[in-house]
């Protein structure tokens, strides 16, 4: 209860509050507990501030995944970046779209309920579990389980699409980051990527092929690069199998 509200606390005032870095070990040790300890309006708030710290939930959320789906779409808004202030969201949308098939500007898919969303959680883990290129590179058959996976696949192309594949959430149209300053080393966003280029899905083809063939991507030069790497290591993996 005094996670939500400091939590409610620093919303309302536009600040980030102290409770959580100082006490997010014992916080995460005790998230599988709030389905027994909070009423459902407790749980949805607990839910909305851990979207927001970006620290969901596993199987434990059990019949209370609609709580939790629910919180997240409300949180959404605080995905949007630039940011008036600094009080935002932790997640991305690449995280969003993948693992809730939405963000803060719209719907792209839906969870039939919690199993689709412990696989959609599952794979977004896998993507953003390695802090380097080469770490990812070096385990592809780590990636090739998601790979032939048609949920996975259709929602990683959607989000892609809907992201118009630009991995940086500070890069928009109407802000559009300098060459200098725009990320193209997203390992989440490789990470998926990686997932198409292993998969035998005709529409995991098409949407690499759809990548390849943008001509105004931001640090196109660069990003075609990691994606040689990328196509290199996908096709050595599923000449050993």
């Amino acid at each position: 209860m005094t996670f939500i509200a400091t939590e409610e606390a620093g919303l309302a005032k536009g600040v980030d509050p102290d409770w959580y870095p100082q006490n997010w070990p014992s916080l995460t040790n005790n998230i599988k507990k709030a389905p027994s300890l909070l009423d459902e309006s407790e749980q949805s708030q607990f839910y909305y501030f851990l979207c927001r710290r970006n620290l969901l939930p596993g199987a434990e959320v059990g019949k209370h995944y609609h709580l939790l789906d629910a919180a997240y779409r409300r949180h959404a808004p605080l995905m949007k970046k630039p940011c008036a202030d600094h009080f935002t969201s932790s997640m991305g949308r690449l995280q969003g779209l993948m693992i809730f098939g939405s963000d803060h500007l719209g719907d792209i898919a839906s969870n039939a309920g919690l199993e689709d969303y412990l696989l959609h959680r599952a794979a977004y883990q896998q993507i953003s579990k390695y802090s380097s290129i080469p770490g990812m590179l070096a385990k592809p058959e780590r990636f090739v389980p998601f790979a032939g996976d048609k949920r996975v696949v259709e929602r990683i192309c959607a989000a892609f699409n809907c992201l118009d594949f630009i991995q940086d959430d500070w890069h928009t149209s109407a802000r559009p980051r300098n060459a200098a300053h725009f990320s193209c080393v997203s390992l989440p966003f490789w990470g998926a990527m990686f997932i198409l280029l292993l998969s035998p899905l005709p529409l995991a083809q098409q949407t690499v092929a759809q990548f390849k063939a943008l001509e105004q991507l931001p640090c196109r030069a660069e990003q075609m690069e990691i994606l040689d790497r990328f196509e290199g290591a996908s096709s050595a993996c599923l000449a050993r199998t």
